[in-house]
């Protein structure tokens, strides 16, 4: 899903205080049909010629979303073929419920079999935000017969088995070509392995007219072209170098002087008014040569590194930086500076 400006986005203890509101406001069987149309949607848009589903359904409310769009599906006269996780219905709740009306209009479901029949799109309706441990056993059994079928995968709300907090595979997960993430953005599917398993991501918020979301603030904001626009406006053209900002590199230990000294030069093509780089010294008249327009500190002659820091407005923190006394000496004071910092490379690596 292109960001165009910031998207909020809600840690699972978060979603579930929205996902309550939500329910006590308009019941948790109208927000399935409502996801189960959001899916439909997607699918109209992305595979329009599609007639034959395959729908792998998980015990809990995810799988709630795959029964409702198998009905959603059966009544526009599409071939629908849904697997049950263990060959189990949902026993209680809105998916119970859900399961109910596909056998109800005449639908059937069987256990998932070790490869999935042939379909035009594949829906993985396994496991939502309430998975908290590793897919093993059956369930992993599953996301493989998933991911060895050669149709393109729909995701009802993340791809099963992906961390919605940090992004991370539990155990294994599906690899979606696209997936509609319901009420609100997670983290973890722009984080982390999140990027590579989701596809084309597109968010269903499952508002009716005049409703509203719960005001709950967001845990993170995805950053997008449309923020960093209001960022970086036209320059005035009697604008003058001191205008824009002092950013200082720290980083390139032995060996490492082409990481921090590409950093730089994106630091001053991305507009930084002044860029100095504090490395270590043998690296200095190498990079005066390449870029002239650095001011590159780090040894006996110049300014010293607090001088060069107090003189700074923003950070960049970590590319070659290292991990050994010369590198945990230098972050410290920056970590303490109160500046605007990006902290890469080795700087994370150090934080951990």
């Amino acid at each position: 899903m292109p960001v165009s400006s910031t998207l909020p986005l809600y840690a699972t203890d978060t979603l579930r205080r929205i996902e309550a509101q939500r329910i006590a406001a308009c019941g948790g069987y109208t927000l399935m049909k409502r996801a189960a149309e959001a899916l439909d949607r997607e699918i109209e848009s992305r595979w329009p010629l599609a007639q034959r589903f395959t729908i792998v359904c998980g015990p809990g409310n995810n799988g709630g979303d795959g029964y409702a769009l198998a009905l959603r599906l059966k009544a526009k006269r599409r071939d629908v073929c849904v697997h049950a996780l263990n060959g189990l219905l949902p026993g209680v709740g809105d998916g119970a419920r859900a399961a109910a009306d596909w056998i109800g209009a005449g639908g059937s479901t069987s256990p998932v079999p070790a490869r999935l029949d042939r379909a035009d799109v594949v829906v993985d309706a396994l496991f939502g935000i309430g998975l908290l441990r590793p897919l093993e056993g059956a369930a992993a059994a599953a996301v493989a017969a998933i991911n060895q079928q050669t149709a393109p995968v729909l995701a009802v709300d993340l791809p099963s088995g992906l961390c919605a907090d940090r992004g991370q595979v539990q155990g294994t997960a599906v690899r979606a070509t696209a997936t509609v993430t319901m009420l609100v953005g997670k983290p973890g599917l722009l984080t982390g392995e999140g990027p590579a398993l989701t596809g084309v991501l597109k968010l269903a918020p499952l508002l009716a007219d005049g409703e509203s979301m719960l005001d709950a603030p967001a845990d993170l904001d995805a950053i997008g072209p449309g923020w960093l626009s209001t960022w970086l406006p036209p320059r005035r053209r009697t604008a003058h170098k001191g205008d824009f900002g002092h950013v200082l590199l720290v980083g390139g230990d032995h060996g490492m002087a082409g990481a921090i000294r590409l950093a730089a030069e994106a630091a001053a093509r991305g507009g930084a008014g002044l860029t100095s780089v504090w490395t270590r010294p043998e690296h200095a008249a190498a990079m005066l040569a390449a870029r002239p327009e650095l001011m590159v500190a780090g040894g006996p002659h110049g300014p010293d590194f607090p001088t060069l820091l107090a003189r700074a407005t923003a950070l960049v923190v970590g590319p070659g930086l290292g991990r050994g006394d010369w590198a945990r000496g230098l972050l410290r004071p920056l970590l303490s500076a109160g500046r605007p910092t990006v902290l890469d490379a080795d700087a994370l690596n150090l934080l951990a």
